[in-house]
C-alpha cells in the first residue's frame, strides 16, 4: 500500500511517491522559488518523494535541494526543529516540501515563531491532506491521497486472492494517483 513498486511481490495499491515529489517541485518552480528544501523521514516512501523532488528540481538547475532527514514517526516539533536547521544551513531557502502534514505544520509553527512570512519568505508544502492541513495558518498546500480508497481497493484484491480468483497482472497493480491541493502556504 501507499506505493507502486516496479516489481511488487504480488499486489500493489497506491501511487507514485516520486511523481508526487516531482509535482511539488514543479509547483514551487511555477511560483518562482529558487532554493528548495526537503524535510522527511529516512524511510522508503519519504525517500521516493525526495527523489522525485530532486530529479524535477535539478532538471536545468545547478542547485540541488537541501535535505533534512529525520527518524520515522517524529512529532510536530521535529518539523519545527528541521526547518530551523535548514534555514541556518541555507539562509536563502525559500521553499520546503515536508514528507507529511505533521512535519509541515511544525515547520509553519517555527516560521511564525521566527517571523518568517509564509509564503512570502518561505513556501511550505506537506503530504497527505490531513485535517491539520486545513486548520493551519496559513492553510497548508499538500498532496492529497485517498487512504480509504487505498484500503478498499487493497481489501478487494486480497479477498479475490483468498478466494483463488485469478488476477491479470494489471489488475494487481492499482494506481490511484494523487492531487496537489494548493492553499495559502505556497
Amino acid at each position: 500500500l501507499w506505493d507502486l513498486p516496479d516489481q511488487p511481490i504480488d499486489m500493489a495499491v497506491g501511487f507514485s511517491n516520486a511523481d508526487a515529489g516531482a509535482c511539488v517541485a514543479r509547483h514551487f518552480m511555477e511560483r518562482g522559488r529558487q532554493s528548495v528544501g526537503f524535510i522527511g523521514a529516512n524511510e522508503p516512501r519519504s525517500l521516493a518523494r525526495l527523489n522525485g523532488l530532486q530529479v524535477a528540481w535539478t532538471a536545468g538547475r545547478q542547485v540541488a535541494p537541501a535535505v533534512e532527514l529525520i527518524a520515522p514517526g517524529q512529532p510536530l516539533e521535529a518539523g519545527a526543529a528541521a526547518i530551523e536547521r535548514l534555514v541556518a544551513r541555507v539562509p536563502q531557502l525559500d521553499a520546503v516540501f515536508c514528507s507529511n502534514d505533521t512535519l509541515a505544520a511544525g515547520a509553519l509553527l517555527a516560521c511564525r515563531h521566527h517571523g518568517w512570512s509564509v509564503p512570502a519568505r518561505l513556501a511550505v508544502a506537506g503530504f497527505s491532506d490531513m485535517p491539520v492541513a486545513r486548520a493551519c495558518t496559513p492553510a497548508l498546500t499538500t498532496v492529497r491521497v485517498e487512504p480509504r480508497l487505498l484500503g478498499e481497493h487493497a481489501a478487494r484484491l486480497l479477498l479475490a486472492r483468498l478466494q483463488d480468483q485469478a488476477l491479470a497482472p494489471a489488475e494487481g497493480r492499482v494506481d490511484l494517483g494523487f492531487e496537489l491541493i494548493v492553499r495559502a502556504s505556497t
